[in-house]
């Protein structure tokens, strides 16, 4: 039936019409507005920067309400995400542990050893040593324990491999390429610091946390400001480690400091102990360190007095402390605790196909996804910016876990990853992200609110560069964060 375009039946139609609709007040309407229809056209703009001539690149752009893409390109690529991994390694860990899950590091008496029962504590500090040793001691007091005569670390928690997956693939000494253990601490690495002293003399050298290791100081104190000085741990005799200091450095140059990893974190919390016994009589130097896999279950043996525990951290705040400050010890650790399984010590080979199952079970797609170590160092996990934003998106929509997970991201002018990007008023209070940085890849994914007031995720990899782009990567990327927010 036609409608009459009279005037009068204008009128009836739209009195029936808005008899039916419930009048928005300007707070309504500008939650339910849309996202403009030119994302698109935007991004196609900028990427047709200089800064990204010649490379790689992978965008995705989701409304986090109906995880719909709104902008693209190359979503579907698999690219190398860096840093961005973590995200799947904490994304997963919620999902399987629970946002209350922790570790502990017990303490035991079996004979006149003292057993250490390495619980796979992702932030075990040397700062905590202290007061455990303290408690430790305390109960040995009580026993009416003069002395140890050996420190046994129980390590069956995980297997014996301590090199993440893709960590071989460059040598180097640098802190953030750790091994991890059972019972590491220290994030597997010491801090070395180099102060000027008088001209011609040695520097001064110092390692935190202090404990014994071999120091050789080749280096000497200059006239003027400049420095030439080179750091190296090198592993010596015995599976410990050899610090060299080589070079000059200019009585005017500030004090300069490194962190080098360490062969075996378990080794560093050994030495640690030992050392905390020393200063308290229950031990010497030449206290006996001995390295076990499987001493038994301490609480079913009749020998064995136990003496203290020492509680983690929850995987809440856990994994605050990865995804702020993408910190690779704590994420290898993590990623292979999810490779434990009933009887048999974790490893990185069966978490790896653990984590791929339950990213399919949020709804990532598995063909785009490649799996392989918790931090994202090197060439290991590998995935399409839609897999990342997918998952964003089913994190968010979980009651339990969205807020533990996007708290966990680095916000822009606070501390962390982010605290000199995207500064400005606007970005400020509307991004949340966790950033990405190779050599070769410059990395960002996370949430953005616009100004209307919209939920968007997103992912930028930027893979093929070279570390003399990194900065303008960078700042190309906070530029299209930026448009976002301005939506």
């Amino acid at each position: 039936m036609k409608l009459d375009p009279s005037r009068n039946h204008v009128a009836i139609l739209l009195a029936l019409v808005f008899a039916t609709i419930t009048p928005l007040g300007p707070s309504d309407v500008q939650a339910r507005a849309p996202v403009p229809r030119d994302v698109q056209k935007k991004l196609d703009r900028w990427l047709e920067h200089r800064s990204l001539s010649g490379l790689n690149v992978g965008v995705a752009v989701a409304d986090l309400k109906t995880g719909e893409l709104i902008a693209s390109h190359q979503p579907h690529e698999v690219l190398n995400p860096a840093s961005g991994a973590k995200l799947v390694t904490t994304a997963a860990a919620l999902k399987l542990l629970g946002p209350s899950h922790s570790w502990s590091t017990a303490f035991s008496l079996r004979g006149d050893s003292l057993i250490v029962t390495g619980g796979g504590d992702p932030k075990l500090l040397p700062e905590e040593l202290g007061p455990i040793m303290d408690a430790v001691s305390k109960e040995l007091k009580a026993l009416k324990v003069s002395r140890v005569n050996a420190i046994r670390f129980d390590l069956a928690r995980y297997d014996a491999h301590q090199l993440p997956p893709a960590y071989s693939q460059k040598l180097t000494d640098a802190g953030y390429r750790p091994a991890i253990g059972a019972a590491g601490s220290s994030y597997g690495a010491i801090r070395v610091d180099v102060r000027p002293t008088r001209v011609s003399f040695p520097v001064d050298v110092s390692v935190t946390p202090a404990t014994k290791l071999e120091i050789i100081n080749d280096a000497v104190t200059t006239r003027g400001k400049k420095s030439s000085i080179t750091i190296t741990g090198d592993p010596a005799p015995g599976g410990w480690l050899r610090i060299r200091v080589q070079g000059e450095l200019g009585v005017e140059h500030p004090a300069d400091w490194v962190r080098r990893r360490v062969p075996d974190p378990n080794r560093l919390t050994a030495e640690l102990i030992r050392d905390a016994l020393t200063k308290r009589g229950f031990a010497d130097e030449s206290t006996p360190i001995v390295f076990d896999r499987g001493l038994g279950d301490s609480k079913s043996s009749k020998a064995t007095q136990e003496l203290h525990t020492h509680p983690s951290d929850d995987l809440e705040k856990t994994i605050d402390d990865i995804n702020t400050w993408s910190n690779n010890y704590m994420a290898e650790v993590l990623f292979k605790e999810l490779g434990r399984s009933a009887g048999r010590p974790a490893s990185w080979e069966r978490a790896a196909p653990r984590i791929t199952k339950t990213l399919s079970e949020l709804g990532v797609d598995p063909s785009e996804v490649r799996v392989v170590n918790g931090s994202g160092l090197y060439r290991g996990t590998l995935l399409s910016t839609r897999a990342m934003v997918q998952l964003l998106v089913a994190l968010a929509k979980d009651t339990k876990l969205a807020e533990p997970f996007r708290s966990s991201l680095a916000r822009p002018g606070r501390a962390g990853t982010l605290s000199g990007r995207l500064r400005g008023p606007g970005p400020r209070d509307r991004v949340w992200a966790k950033t990405g940085t190779l050599d070769e890849v410059v990395s960002l994914a996370g949430y953005v609110r616009t100004s209307g007031d919209r939920e968007l995720a997103f992912a930028v990899f930027i893979n093929d560069a070279n570390a003399s782009r990194t900065t303008a990567l960078r700042a190309a990327i906070d530029r299209l964060i930026v448009t976002l927010t301005r939506l």
